[in-house]
């Protein structure tokens, strides 16, 4: 059994280290901050995020990412999109040879408009090619505290995603794999451009009925730039795509869901990150994801609403009654 790092103790980052001690991996756990792993250390505490939960005592609390890395064969990088860059090229001086190194971050590069496996390939060098993406419908909070999911692991390496399923595989949390990494990341990322969308229209009260729309329109607009980047279409149906969609769309557990209700009520973009106290990536991939659009032909309407209620450039109102003023067409169009 692989030894397992999680670099990144935000409440998917405890999650995963639960996971894979209950999977019965030997785990560590690195964090930033000196002060906030020595509370970890003393109380064994999740937060107030994941309900006060109790982290396994054998989970190794790191605050040297070489010591957290050593003799590892998992190493997951669960920190913000934008933060991937900086933390893989942190990792890469220590990332034993033959690791495999799995995103679970939900995102693009700003500027670049990269996938973070791309992100991380580039920081980690030739010699670290084992790499993975793992994304579904993850709410941390149920999973920490027990409850049944499901997930996805790709790789272009069949053999990575195994290694990674069976990592963190347990009776309550199972893992399929895929090859189609392109999919995966995309399905995860944009899907929370869709669920700032829902989060305003339930913030609207626009009702099942329209969310439900929104959320099918949503996702063939996903599916279209996925299509158009070489992505398998069948992933979109799949826990990466719809799965991760209908969790996060409808949970009041989702961040992107309630800083979509945020932005329905008119609060400013930069207060939501501080009431969330967690990173809403749909904020900054909302017009990463119309520029990749942009960038391969493909027409994202909910997702040029959304980036532009966050630019301040319209109301979420004025941004409904577009969308439901768009020419007519068919619904595989």
């Amino acid at each position: 059994m692989d030894e397992v790092a999680i670099l990144g103790a935000g409440s998917w980052g405890m999650t995963l280290a639960m996971l894979a001690r209950g999977a019965g991996s030997r785990t560590r756990l690195w964090m930033r901050d000196p002060e906030a792993a020595r509370a970890l250390r003393s109380t064994g505490l999740t937060g107030r995020r994941l309900g006060g939960m109790q982290i396994p005592p054998d989970v190794v609390i790191e605050t040297n990412v070489d010591a957290a890395l050593k003799g590892a064969g998992i190493v997951v990088f669960a920190v913000p999109c934008a933060a991937i860059g900086d933390v893989s090229r942190l990792a890469a001086r220590s990332l034993p040879v033959g690791a495999v190194a799995v995103s679970v971050a939900k995102g693009l590069e700003q500027g670049s408009l990269r996938q973070m496996t791309e992100v991380m390939r580039d920081a980690l060098g030739e010699r670290h090619s084992g790499i993975a993406a793992l994304s579904g419908p993850n709410l941390a909070p149920e999973i920490a505290a027990g409850k049944h999911a499901a997930t996805v692991v790709a790789s272009r390496d069949q053999a990575v995603a195994d290694r990674v399923a069976k990592g963190f595989t347990s009776p309550r949390f199972r893992i399929y794999t895929s090859l189609d990494v392109t999919g995966v990341e995309l399905g995860g990322a944009l899907k929370n451009v869709i669920a700032l969308a829902a989060g305003m229209a339930d913030g609207l009260d626009a009702g099942e009925n329209g969310k439900a729309a929104l959320m099918c329109r949503g996702l063939a607009e996903i599916s279209r730039l996925g299509v158009a980047m070489g992505a398998d279409p069948l992933t979109f149906a799949g826990l990466a795509g719809m799965g991760d969609m209908i969790a996060t769309c409808a949970s009041p557990l989702s961040r992107n869901h309630r800083a979509g209700r945020m932005l329905a009520d008119g609060v400013p973009v930069q207060e939501i990150r501080s009431r969330l106290g967690e990173v809403a990536e749909g904020i900054p991939t909302a017009a990463a994801a119309v520029a990749l659009g942009r960038r391969h032909g493909v027409d994202l309407p909910i997702a040029a609403e959304v980036a532009a209620v966050i630019a301040g450039a319209t109301r979420p109102e004025e941004a409904v009654e577009r969308l439901m003023g768009r020419d007519l067409r068919a619904e595989r169009d």
